[in-house]
């Protein structure tokens, strides 16, 4: 549903979004579904207690500072 948002309204905001995380791309809904999935799978069941980020690898890195150059950034009023 934010990825929806994001094209719709802020399609520069999303690309800039895409391209600070490691997979260069928003996540979409069967990103969560196909984790769901495999959790929920017996190819998981040595997996216990832990927290899974889906994240694109956003926390992987400095999401905070910029990876990219913006140029001609311009806000109209």
């Amino acid at each position: 549903m934010l990825a929806i948002f994001l094209y719709i309204l802020y399609s520069g905001l999303a690309e800039l979004v895409a391209i600070n995380k490691l997979v260069n791309r928003i996540g979409n809904p069967n990103d969560i579904a196909n984790l769901a999935l495999f959790l929920a799978s017996e190819e998981s069941d040595f997996i216990t207690g832990q927290v899974i980020n889906a994240d694109g690898g956003i926390l992987a890195q400095n999401a905070a500072v910029p990876q990219v150059k913006i140029k001609n950034l311009s806000w109209e009023f």
